[in-house]
C-alpha cells in the first residue's frame, strides 16, 4: 500500500520536469531564432559594423597648389609703394632756400637700403609729380649723406649700405619720370662710388 503515493510522486516529478524542458527550450529557440534541420541554431542578431580603414598616405588626396607672387619689379614697387610708419620731424623743414613738402620723404632718405618700408615710401616720393623738382632732385641725390655714420669718411659699416644703394640707383634708373631724376641718379651714383673708393663727394 506505501508503494503507490511513491510511485505516483515519483510520476508527477518526472512530468513537472519534462514540463519545464520543454518551457526552456521554446525561451532558447525565441531567444536565438531560426533553428536548422540538424538542431543547430542560427542567429538572427544583426552583425556589427566594421568602419573603413583610414585612408594611408598613398591614398589621399593631393594639396590643393599653392599660388606663387612673382617677385615685384621696381617700377611695380614704385606703383604701390605706400606711407612707411614714421613721423615727419617738427616744426616744417627747410632745405637749400625752400620749405620741404614731403617731410617724411627726408626721414625715410635716411633709411633707404636698410628698411623695406622706408625705402618703399622713398621711391614713391621721388615719382609723385606733385613735389617740386628741386625736392625730388635732392631726395635722391642726399643718397650718398642722409644715413651714413659719417658721409666724408664712411666706415667699413657703412659700405653694405653703400652698396645696396648703388644697386638700387642702378635698378630705378631706366624707369626714371623725367630727366631731373635721371640726372639725380647719375650724381648720387657716381658719389656713392666714388665712397667705395675712398673718395669724399664733390
Amino acid at each position: 500500500m506505501k508503494s503507490k503515493p511513491v510511485i505516483l510522486i515519483a510520476t508527477l516529478t518526472a512530468v513537472v520536469g519534462c514540463g519545464i524542458t520543454i518551457v526552456l527550450t521554446l525561451n532558447f529557440k525565441d531567444r536565438i531564432g531560426t533553428e536548422a534541420v540538424d538542431g543547430s541554431a542560427i542567429s538572427a542578431a544583426p552583425l556589427p559594423v566594421i568602419p573603413a580603414p583610414p585612408e594611408t598616405s598613398a591614398q589621399q588626396k593631393d594639396p590643393p597648389p599653392v599660388a606663387v607672387t612673382p617677385a615685384a619689379t621696381p617700377e611695380a614697387t614704385i606703383k604701390e609703394a605706400k606711407p612707411a610708419d614714421i613721423a615727419p620731424p617738427e616744426p616744417p623743414l627747410k632745405i637749400n632756400g625752400y620749405e620741404v613738402q614731403d617731410p617724411m620723404a627726408r626721414v625715410a632718405l635716411s633709411f633707404v637700403g636698410s628698411d623695406p618700408q622706408a625705402e618703399s615710401y622713398w621711391m614713391g616720393a621721388i615719382n609723385d609729380s606733385s613735389l617740386p623738382a628741386e625736392e625730388r632732385k635732392d631726395l635722391i641725390e642726399d643718397l650718398n649723406e642722409d644715413g651714413l655714420s659719417d658721409p666724408h669718411h664712411p666706415t667699413a659699416q657703412d659700405m653694405p649700405l653703400i652698396m645696396r644703394r648703388i644697386q638700387l640707383i642702378e635698378q630705378l634708373v631706366p624707369y626714371a619720370m623725367d630727366s631731373v631724376n635721371r640726372d639725380a641718379f647719375a650724381e648720387a651714383h657716381k658719389d656713392l662710388v666714388g665712397l667705395l673708393n675712398g673718395q669724399e663727394p664733390q
